[in-house]
């Protein structure tokens, strides 16, 4: 059996719940989005017959957060699979916080250095500290974030669960931002590892530029039938 290759790169599938016009939930599943023929198969184990030419919507979820809305008109309609025509589409703000963005962003990450020995004792009222915590900051290379967490690559070893403070100055400014390590990822054989961090707290001058940025690059990545081209705004300094 011969395939169409540029018919195969049109599918993409997705979890999504089906919905009325009014926000009613119908069912839970998994949809097929086609972009050349601007149509969407919801398939579940039972789905409610519809009659041609209602109105519908779908809405694509990711790890439970609705991140792109469909909207459409039934023109297929069984007990497991529900086909909408003449799509809508919309980028929910749900995606900027549930979907991480590709993104080449240099950075600073501070942190504690703790001691790997024990002070020495009280001699002469004196006591030597050099080996007490003391602070640390290094270069790091961010290349995926989100909302609620990031990924970034520096040469500092750093242990799961230590916690962090991000700086970035390009394409966005961002001030100590908390971050805790949640994961460490060896990359080859170079001396650089990857970091999957939580993002702790943002709120701010960080919050309007991190999610502002986000919000245009979701639009960017999902959006697929543009009747109205988003237009970011001039990024400030």
């Amino acid at each position: 059996m011969e395939y169409d290759l540029d018919d195969i790169l049109d599918k993409i599938t997705f979890f999504a719940t089906l919905k009325t016009m009014d926000d009613k939930v119908v069912e839970y599943g998994t949809a097929t989005l086609s972009t050349v023929n601007r149509s969407i198969d919801f398939e579940s184990e039972f789905v409610p017959i519809f009659t041609i030419g209602t109105p519908l919507k779908l809405v694509r979820t990711q790890d439970g957060t609705e991140v792109q809305l469909f909207t459409g008109e039934t023109y297929l309609s069984s007990q497991t699979l529900l086909r909408l025509v003449s799509l809508q589409d919309e980028v929910l703000p749900g995606a900027a916080s549930a979907i991480p963005c590709d993104i080449a962003m240099e950075g600073t990450g501070k942190g504690i250095t703790q001691s790997s020995r024990k002070p020495m004792r009280k001699f002469m009222n004196f006591l030597i500290c050099n080996d007490l915590p003391r602070e640390k900051s290094f270069p790091i290379a961010i290349n995926s974030i989100c909302l609620s967490n990031l990924t970034f690559t520096c040469k500092e070893n750093i242990e799961e669960g230590e916690r962090l403070y991000i700086d970035t100055s390009y394409p966005i400014i961002l001030k100590d931002m908390p971050v805790t390590v949640n994961k460490v990822l060896i990359f080859g054989n170079d001396d650089s590892c990857g970091y999957k961090c939580s993002i702790d707290e943002l709120s701010g001058r960080n919050f309007e530029k991190l999610s502002t940025m986000l919000e245009r690059e979701s639009y960017q990545r999902l959006k697929i039938f543009r009747s109205n081209p988003f237009s970011p705004e001039k990024e400030d300094s």
